[in-house]
């Protein structure tokens, strides 16, 4: 199941793309560019927030993370010239929930494993305990 879950974000992400370098001729260049350079920020804001050791709760670092992706929204709103906030708006809160779902599962997936890696590890040290 968790396979398939992360096959159709990388079909959301392939859609995207694709539909990116559709839009140029009903945007202009200008807001593709930007929609493009948007995106990296997005990327680059996800693991400074939520993969640094920032002594916060959680809670705190998502709002952190909604208000950052909002302001970086507010500055694409203003480069794309005939856009409504209220459709940018709208378009933000879905790809916020979604790229905040993907990470949000992935951290879970992670610490699972380091979970099941570490229980392991401990049932053998007690193995070994038991024998000496």
């Amino acid at each position: 199941m968790k396979k398939y879950i992360h096959s159709c974000f990388i079909g959301i992400g392939i859609a995207s793309f694709i539909i990116v370098l559709n839009s140029t001729s009903y945007f202009g260049m200008n807001v593709v560019i930007s929609s493009l350079v948007l995106g990296v920020f997005q990327g680059i804001i996800v693991p400074l927030i939520y993969h640094n050791k920032i002594k916060t709760l959680y809670l705190v670092k998502v709002l952190l993370h909604a208000i950052i992706s909002y302001l970086l929204i507010i500055l694409w709103w203003i480069v794309g010239e005939n856009l409504s906030l209220s459709m940018v708006s709208l378009l933000w809160f879905i790809v916020f929930i979604s790229v905040f779902s993907y990470f949000h599962f992935m951290n879970h997936k992670d610490a699972y494993k380091i979970n099941t890696k570490l229980k392991d590890e401990k049932s053998k040290n007690m193995k070994i305990k038991e024998k000496a």
